[in-house]
């Protein structure tokens, strides 16, 4: 990675204090996966929490460590009594030395998710918290193709994305702005990014529409293998309890 007077180009992003947290796109996770899975107890079709091994959590780029502990939290909840190991990768060193104080079952990784290697693991849930924004989309096709092999059967990729409202970009399926220090920030339409998972070998199981506020709309889509239980849907809905428009 380049780097600028000794600072790998991105890091400075971290140092920012106004960028969303893991917690805040929690209630869109909740209800999610509250539909794909249910409670870990509950009678279901398919979910990562079936196995008798510990689940595999992968959260897949992270702005601050309390972005690490707030997933961790919110694994914790979801997968209820079944064990799990959570593992935090980011392609940038930054945070990465940030995470200190963490459970024992929490393991920091320095690495690009295009080439993520877990020892052999199949993952079971990974979570992209705006991460497929910071994607080209040569990168998000290389992301897809290989994650399609590291996931387990009844594996999911959730992912929050600020998706392509301009007319141009509705257009064209994906715009490129730049965020303050200049890095490349992707915006895609649903679709696109549907498309790109498809072409890859993954289904999209979920979209959802999260309407923040009036000025501010989070899109959350979940994929899966093919041969996953989870039936494809790729049609957008907003659930009631997720549009607290005022």
């Amino acid at each position: 990675m380049e780097t600028t007077f000794g600072i790998q180009t991105g890091d400075r992003y971290y140092d920012r204090l106004d960028v969303r947290s893991f917690g805040e796109s929690t209630p869109m996770y909740r209800g999610m996966v509250r539909r794909l899975i249910g409670p870990a107890s509950a009678h279901i079709v398919a979910s990562p929490f079936t196995s008798t091994e510990p689940a595999t959590v992968v959260i897949g780029g992270f702005h601050s460590p309390d972005s690490v502990h707030e997933a961790d939290g919110f694994v914790a909840e979801v997968a209820e009594c079944h064990p799990y190991s959570l593992i935090a990768v980011d392609r940038n060193s930054a945070p990465i030395q940030r995470l200190t104080d963490l459970e024992a079952h929490v393991t920091p990784l320095q690495g690009n998710l295009q080439t993520l290697d877990i020892g052999g693991k199949h993952i079971d849930l990974m979570f992209l918290d705006f991460t497929l924004n910071f994607m080209s989309p040569e990168e998000l096709s290389a992301f897809f193709t290989h994650v399609k092999n590291l996931l387990a059967k009844d594996g999911l990729v959730i992912a929050a994305v600020d998706t392509v409202r301009s007319l141009r970009g509705l257009f064209t399926g994906h715009v490129v702005k730049k965020c303050f220090d200049g890095m490349p920030r992707h915006e895609y339409t649903e679709g696109s990014l549907v498309e790109h998972a498809k072409k890859a070998g993954l289904k999209c199981v979920m979209v959802v529409e999260w309407r923040v506020s009036r000025s501010l709309c989070i899109s959350g889509l979940a994929f899966s293998r093919m041969d996953s239980g989870f039936p494809e849907d790729s049609d957008a809905r907003i659930f009631p309890e997720l549009n607290p428009i005022r």
